[in-house]
Parts: structure tokens; C-alpha cells; sequence
């Protein structure tokens, strides 16, 4: 018996078979999965900076209009400041303007078209997260505390600012807090 052995002339052709196919799919969608989590979490994180910078302005801005009060009328911006637990915590969602004194932190202190800072007691219930007025994003929130030692240094008011904001069900704080003396 004899077995007869067939050879093609035609070379033969290299193809890739379709499980080689799908092996590079799944690998090339896992890099691509990987890319585009990374890119979409280093936008996450730009963002978060972005507002960050926006915080720290918010804060500086309180910061300078707190040394122009007590600059400009050291008893006035004492008398704001309470001692003991009873501190006086201020919602300050507003815009602060040139010509924006201590007088817009009284209760009858009434000007059309504008927004004061007010008191509050529970800071989550009466001063939520609505932004500062007219700047965007309006997911900050603006707090100011005042207090005064009267036992120790009579002739000193601290002031914490607290500045925070909701990113992606996530709370951030900027705050600061300094200590302000007569001059």
C-alpha cells in the first residue's frame, strides 16, 4: 500500500487564527479601560485643584476685609467678637464689596438688592452650599467666627474662616485662622 503525498505550489499563507484575534481585543480594551480611567480621574483631580484656588481666594478675600475693619475701627470690630461658647458664627455667601464695613454684619442693616452676611446657629441648616454670590461655580459655602478671650488677651479677636465645598459627594475645607490685635 502506498501513500500518496500532495504538495501545493502555492506558498503557504500565515493568518491569524480568531482565537489570537480576540485575545488582542480583550488586552488592547483592557489598556484603553485603563487610559481613559486615568485620564478621567487626573480630570477629577483637576477640577478638585481648580476649586482649591477658588477656596483660597474666598479665604483671602475675608482675610484682607477683616485687617481693613479692624484698620479702620478697632472697637467696632471687637465689639463683633464673642467670648466663651458663644460664639458668633457669620454665613457669608455674599460678595464683598469696596465699600462693605462691619455695619453689613448688624441684623437691621437693609440695602436693596443686596445680600448680608447673617448669624446662624446650625451651619448646615442655615448656610447651605449655594456658592458666593455671582461667582461660579455656586457650590461653596463661607463661614466666619469670631472670638474673643477676654481673660487672657482682652485686646485680641480670632477669626476662622472656613471655606468648603462638595466635589463628587465629597466635603473639602479651606481654613484659616488668625489672630487679629489693636494697633
Amino acid at each position: 500500500m502506498t501513500v500518496k503525498t500532495y504538495q501545493s505550489n502555492s506558498l503557504f499563507k500565515k493568518a491569524f487564527t480568531l482565537i489570537e484575534i480576540m485575545i488582542f481585543v480583550a488586552l488592547l480594551s483592557m489598556v484603553l479601560v485603563v487610559a481613559v480611567s486615568y485620564v478621567t480621574k487626573l480630570l477629577m483631580n483637576m477640577k478638585v485643584n481648580e476649586h482649591k484656588i477658588y477656596a483660597t481666594f474666598y479665604v483671602e478675600e475675608i482675610n484682607e476685609w477683616l485687617y481693613s475693619e479692624r484698620n479702620a475701627d478697632w472697637q467696632l470690630f471687637h465689639s463683633k467678637a464673642r467670648t466663651g461658647p458663644n460664639d458668633i458664627t457669620y454665613c457669608f455667601n455674599n460678595n464683598l464689596r469696596l465699600n462693605n464695613t462691619f455695619d453689613i454684619l448688624d441684623p437691621s442693616y437693609t440695602t436693596p438688592g443686596i445680600t448680608r452676611p447673617y448669624v446662624v446657629t446650625d451651619i448646615n441648616q442655615q448656610c447651605p452650599f449655594t456658592g458666593i454670590d455671582g461667582n461660579n461655580p455656586l457650590i461653596f459655602r463661607r463661614t466666619i467666627r469670631l472670638h474673643k478671650d477676654s481673660s487672657n488677651n482682652p485686646t485680641e479677636v480670632t477669626a476662622t474662616i472656613d471655606v468648603s465645598w462638595n466635589d463628587n459627594n465629597v466635603t473639602y475645607n479651606h481654613h484659616l485662622e488668625n489672630v487679629y490685635r489693636e494697633r
